[in-house]
């Protein structure tokens, strides 16, 4: 069965099949379940899916070999949104009714994925001297983690993303920091999405939307924005910064 997943799952293709099953699935629960508007289905569903089946994955990953687990929580994520559908398949409600695609919300997703991604690509300034050895140990089946220098320590903190991160990376046969930086620009373009569309609900106000999805992205930390300065700019200020903690690493 391992052998028969890993045949499938190598390349973009099994890439791409493994993201639709925990998205698909996450849209039809949310779309059968959740009270939300109709322009919201498609990207809550999204972010639902990812987080359903990464908890699955979680839990199957403790007695499972990884890649079984992480394809296995796609499919049960897919099953689990066909389930809650079948009583609005009584209704024959059209597709585009059904899951209606609002043109703004995913132009500035892939958009936002695009420049995070490029940002993110090649640089260290996550912390990633830690992480790298935490998703590549998730990756080859250490779920719970255990402290990356100190394996007979287990890691008891949130590991949600280094969990979705190793998944990338052993689904999607990526480099560690490949899947981090693909981690990265996923979480923080979706999320901002998210808040635009949260904002808006509140205010009704789509310029509104807009601010707090600004205010979303500066909040968070502007590490990031020190990647759009060049060179010279960042090497003046750098004499002039002590740094401390992680940042000594970064």
């Amino acid at each position: 069965m391992s052998g028969f997943i890993q045949n499938i799952s190598s390349g973009s293709i099994g890439f791409l099949i493994w993201c639709f099953l925990w998205g698909g699935g996450g849209i039809l629960l949310v779309r059968s379940i959740f009270k939300v508007e109709k322009s919201e289905f498609l990207i809550i569903g999204l972010a639902a899916g990812i987080i359903t089946e990464s908890w699955i994955a979680n839990i199957l990953g403790r007695f499972l070999d990884p890649l079984l687990a992480f394809w296995l929580a796609a499919c049960i994520t897919f099953g689990c949104g066909i389930l809650a559908c079948l009583p609005l398949a009584k209704k024959k409600i059209p597709f585009k009714e059904m899951f209606p695609i609002v043109t703004w919300q995913w132009v500035m997703f892939f958009v936002l994925f695009y420049v995070f991604y490029m940002v993110a690509r090649g640089m260290s300034i996550w912390d990633e001297f830690k992480t790298f050895p935490l998703v590549s140990m998730i990756a080859s089946g250490d779920i719970p983690p255990h402290f990356p220098y100190d394996v007979s320590v287990v890691l008891d903190e949130h590991y949600l993303r280094y969990l979705i991160a190793a998944q990338f990376m052993r689904v999607g046969d990526l480099y560690p920091w490949t899947a981090l930086a693909f981690l990265q620009s996923f979480t923080l373009s979706l999320s901002t999405v998210l808040v635009i569309i949260w904002v808006q609900r509140i205010t009704k106000n789509l310029f509104a939307g807009f601010a707090g999805g600004v205010f979303h992205l500066l909040a968070g930390g502007t590490r990031w924005l020190l990647l759009l300065f060049p060179p010279s700019f960042i090497n003046k200020i750098d004499s002039a910064i002590q740094r401390v903690g992680s940042g000594l690493n970064s």
